[in-house]
């Protein structure tokens, strides 16, 4: 060990190197502290750019498969269309209903009808024909014709069948089109 009057004697003589020897001696310490602070840093930016990958692959999977349903969704679609009335049939589905009703032994009267159409980019582009009926008759007859109705080719849908306080029975009709 080194004695006070050695340490002394360095000091005076070589004040330099001791100081030099000290920095060295604690200088780790300093220095891995600020390593500790990079590493930290980087962890967490290792970390934001680990999380962003994750949600990015299951974003690209997720819009895989939503891509691959749209296309399915799309084959069905044509495939429906094929199996709906073009809207030139329209009086057609006039007449049959006309017809249903008549064999049912109900009177129609008053019949009303609305086409909408939606834009082609929506899942719901095909048009609709909405017809409003007020029929006159009883209630077994309506239920007849609402039968001979469903089991039409035209797929003819009831919405809405109301009684008014005159007696007349209001029913609500949809039919889907195929788009021209």
């Amino acid at each position: 060990m080194i004695s006070k009057i050695e340490v002394k004697q360095l000091w005076e003589d070589a004040p330099l190197p001791i100081i030099v020897g000290v920095l060295i001696f604690l200088s780790p310490y300093f220095f891995f502290d600020f390593q500790k602070e990079e590493i930290a840093t980087n962890e967490l930016k290792m970390d934001e750019l680990l999380k962003k990958t994750c949600s990015d692959v299951q974003w690209k999977w997720k819009s895989e498969i939503s891509e691959k349903y749209f296309k399915n969704l799309e084959y069905k679609m044509a495939s429906i269309a094929n199996l709906l009335p073009a809207e030139s049939s329209i009086p057609d589905v006039i007449n049959l209903v006309s017809k249903s009703a008549e064999k049912a032994g109900l009177k129609i009267i008053a019949v009303s009808y609305d086409i909408s159409r939606k834009n082609k980019e929506s899942v719901d582009s095909f048009p609709k024909m909405k017809m409003n009926l007020d029929i006159v008759g009883e209630y077994p007859a309506l239920k007849i014709f609402l039968q001979i109705i469903e089991d039409s080719l035209f797929r003819i849908l009831p919405v809405e069948i109301s009684l008014t306080a005159e007696g007349k029975f209001l029913v609500k009709l949809m039919v889907l089109l195929r788009p021209s």
